[in-house]
């Protein structure tokens, strides 16, 4: 009983750095949006990757902290890893992508982003409640009545 009480308090207190992430991510955006701009800078690119890292890292810790229903199709342990892997993805391009354009390293920091959709979508469509939802959703309103 003493375990449940404590146990929100992790879920609670990791939104706070990824309330943070997000407000960098923005504000690196920001840095990066003029167009005359031929340089990201390190300081930008690394606001930039570090931020997405942090958001993608702590999404992945959050998860860890909630109930998993029992048909959860999502693993364990491979969505969470994926998004630490993710943000991990993040911080490699933000040491290596020095030489990158800015729209090229927003383009290249998307790659994180695009691995946990493509699970996402594969999870949802490989279920049978999904295609049970695809084919309630294709059917009328009104033809399973009567």
């Amino acid at each position: 009983m003493a375990q449940r009480q404590w146990w929100p308090l992790p879920w609670n207190e990791l939104h706070l750095p990824l309330l943070m992430a997000i407000a960098a991510v923005s504000a690196a955006a920001v840095n990066l949006l003029p167009l005359e701009r031929t340089d990201a800078g390190a300081g930008v690119r690394w606001l930039l990757a570090a931020a997405g890292a942090v958001a993608l890292i702590t999404i992945g810790l959050i998860e860890l902290t909630l109930r998993r229903d029992p048909g959860e199709p999502t693993g364990q342990w491979t969505s969470p890893g994926l998004k630490i892997a993710g943000g991990m993805l993040a911080l490699a391009i933000g040491t290596w992508g020095g030489g990158l354009a800015p729209t090229l390293l927003e383009i290249s920091l998307l790659l994180p982003l695009i691995i946990q959709m493509v699970y996402g979508a594969y999870v949802w469509f490989r279920t049978p409640a999904a295609e049970h939802a695809v084919s309630a959703a294709q059917s009328g309103p009104f033809d399973a009545v009567g």
